[in-house]
């Protein structure tokens, strides 16, 4: 949800962290805030892909800390109306994709929408700070 999001910065310096899972990049040093990073792509399970000048951390506030969300490109950030928002499909019998709270339906374009807070485990959310400390 854009109330989580603290603001969007292009590519940083990356402080690769020891024994991290493969999707968590590192840290980086955000005007004297350390801030885990998650590499979107590789947690929902996609192939990675190199960095490059459209890439982007998104910087949320997670569960009351900053985290930083990689994403190939933020084309742009827009308010959406809950008439064009559809729920979820349902994985199988009413297991329900747990990082999306929806799709929405903009022109001829689908847009997914991702509940950061649950891109994670809570348990993951704090190994991640507890190593980034």
């Amino acid at each position: 949800p854009i109330k989580d999001v603290v603001q969007i910065v292009g590519m940083q310096k990356i402080t690769k962290i020891p024994e991290y899972p493969d999707y968590a990049k590192g840290v980086i040093n955000l005007r004297g805030t350390i801030v885990p990073l998650i590499d979107v792509r590789l947690r929902m399970g996609k192939p990675g892909q190199e960095y490059n000048d459209r890439t982007c951390i998104i910087v949320t506030n997670v569960h009351s800390n900053y985290f930083g969300f990689i994403v190939d490109q933020v084309e742009e950030v827009t308010d959406i109306s809950d008439d064009v928002v559809s729920p979820p499909p349902k994985l199988n019998g009413d297991t329900v994709n747990k990082y999306l709270t929806g799709i929405a339906r903009m022109g001829d374009k689908l847009v997914l929408m991702v509940n950061t807070a649950k891109i994670l485990g809570e348990e993951e959310f704090a190994a991640l700070l507890e190593s980034a400390q």
